[in-house]
């Protein structure tokens, strides 16, 4: 691989199952061992990355361990393999679509049963993302030196099908590539790389397994650096490896550990014992989708002296803490003040708001819920987002090309949050040509997701036929009111601004970003019956 291209990735972090905040990843370090003796030397620590083309976590992890596996070279035995598996060896009932596993819970990957294609191979996100797969095993077949730098290249523009610029970028013949993925060559070569992931049972991308053992959590760049350190402290450059990057490399029994300058050379490792406060959970055991499961684990790993006490919403107690802490949806979470006496409570201060002497997480944190009093509108999804950012454009273009495949585009709309005033343009759209604001919109985010930067507001405005002058009167006269008005509508339906993007099912179900990816799987369990309609329409398509 290219150093120099591998350097600007350093920065880069994935992080875990924790549904608290972007700052706290799972464990991916040795903890205390990451100075442990040179346990594996003499033998290549073998380091495999389990991830789908197309799933911007697996993108992100693949660029998080860049530097990691530059660094390492051939201390460690790098491999990359795809999660997709064999048509023919889909379980019945058979069908593009399968049925849905019970939820999980786990954030921050592409998890799903009902894969889709139409060819040899059946792929999460379809036929695209299974050609993206045999072209990237084509070139670790072709380039082993080179097939990194296209995937990090290709990678900033993968809703592009131009995948040959990228290639020429990386010094790939790309004409060489085509020809051999197209034919019996590639098929095999893809074949024998999902091999590994079908072995392992494998499903969730970004998944990573370090000597044969999966490593639990996020993926970030030190922390596989001290995993391989903490197997071999001979090996690369371990000598210049900080202790800790998070918290979470601070493992002592009984204790909890805070990293003081977290990645950097003076990292050291602070201790102390835990403080027990009460956690009570109010929820709703009639409602399926309501897990509170994610939310308890990951505090329970942060916060060990948590007691955890769990009350039915309709439960004479469970009724007076909904009016007392105005509790509008469920699971909810009242932290008792001693959470405050943490050693973490400053990290994660911002992540709560302070309520009749208790903390509450902010509704963002809690992955999936139901807001309470509401009617449901079965089939419906609002898709509530403020700007064009990556990973709204990422959901925008999964949702519609899930949609489009099954032709129920009408299930989705488009809920724009005026944030600031490049929002003002789609929110003038939408008043003044409602009927064309999802093709403006979606065009906003095409341009967005290119190489290079947006795509100018004016040319959406111009590939619609939408008059510009007119929505350029409309953002000075009314473009703020329009915006201010947008986030009144957004939290009258559950939806703060600062959860953008988030997604609100059936009118009543709550989406936040991390379970983004399971939004189709989410919809589903809702609605069986489209479920149903789905796969026979799918059917009936490949006939």
């Amino acid at each position: 691989m290219n150093a120099s291209g591998l350097r600007e990735n350093c920065g880069i972090v994935l992080v875990g199952l924790l549904p608290w905040v972007s700052g706290a990843v799972a464990d991916v370090s040795g903890g205390e061992a990451a100075r442990a003796p040179a346990v594996n030397a003499g033998s290549r620590i073998k380091v495999e990355l389990f991830v789908m083309a197309h799933c911007p976590y697996g993108m992100r992890a693949e660029a998080a361990l860049a530097p990691t596996v530059e660094a390492f070279g051939e201390s460690i035995d790098f491999r990359l393999h795809f999660i997709a598996q064999e048509a023919g060896e889909e379980p019945e009932p058979a069908g593009p679509i399968r049925p849905l596993m019970p939820l999980r819970s786990r954030s921050e990957s592409c998890e799903s049963s009902a894969v889709s294609g139409s060819g040899p191979f059946l792929s999460l996100h379809g036929d695209a993302e299974v050609e993206e797969g045999v072209r990237q095993v084509v070139m670790m077949d072709l380039y082993p030196d080179r097939f990194y730098d296209y995937i990090l290249d290709r990678n900033e523009n993968m809703a592009s099908p131009d995948w040959q610029t990228s290639a020429t970028r990386a010094g790939i013949d790309a004409e060489r590539v085509a020809e051999i993925a197209s034919g019996t060559k590639g098929e095999t070569l893809f074949r024998e790389n999902i091999r590994r992931a079908n072995q392992l049972g494998v499903r969730a991308s970004p998944t990573l397994y370090v000597n044969g053992v999966e490593v639990k959590g996020g993926i970030e760049t030190q922390g596989l650096a001290r995993r391989i350190c903490g197997l071999d402290s001979l090996a690369g450059p371990c000598a210049s490896v900080p202790v800790c990057g998070t918290d979470r490399d601070c493992v002592s029994p009984g204790r909890v550990g805070v990293c003081v300058n977290p990645g950097k050379p003076a990292a050291s490792c602070r201790f102390s014992n835990p403080v027990v406060f009460r956690m009570t959970v109010l929820n709703d055991t009639q409602c399926d989708l309501c897990d509170p499961a994610l939310f308890v684990r990951s505090t329970r790993e942060l916060f060990p002296g948590v007691d955890v006490q769990t009350l039915n919403v309709h439960s004479r107690r469970g009724r007076k803490l909904v009016d007392r802490f105005q509790v509008d949806r469920v699971p909810a979470f009242i932290l008792g003040v001693d959470f405050e006496k943490t050693a973490r409570f400053r990290r994660f201060a911002n992540a709560v708001y302070p309520i009749r002497g208790s903390y509450m997480p902010r509704p963002v944190l809690v992955p999936v819920s139901r807001l309470m009093g509401r009617k449901a509108d079965p089939g419906r999804m609002d898709f509530f987002f403020s700007g064009a950012s990556p990973a709204t454009v990422r959901v925008a273009g999964d949702l519609q090309s899930w949609l489009d495949a099954v032709d129920a585009p009408e299930r989705l709309r488009l809920q724009p949050m005026g944030q600031h005033e490049n929002t003002f343009p789609g929110l003038c759209v939408r008043q003044i040509y409602p009927d064309r604001y999802r093709a403006f919109a979606m065009c906003v985010f095409r341009g967005a997701s290119k190489r290079g930067g947006k795509e100018s507001y004016a040319a959406c405005l111009r590939q619609q036929e939408i008059d510009v002058e007119r929505i350029g009167r409309c953002i000075e006269a009314d473009g703020a009111a329009l915006a201010a008005r947008s986030r009144v509508s957004a939290r009258r339906a559950g939806i703060d601004p600062s959860m953008s993007p988030s997604l609100l099912l059936d009118g009543r179900f709550v989406v936040t970003s991390r379970m983004l990816p399971q939004a189709r799987d989410l919809f589903y369990r809702l609605n069986p019956e489209l479920l149903d309609r789905d796969k026979a329409y799918m059917e009936n398509r490949k006939r």
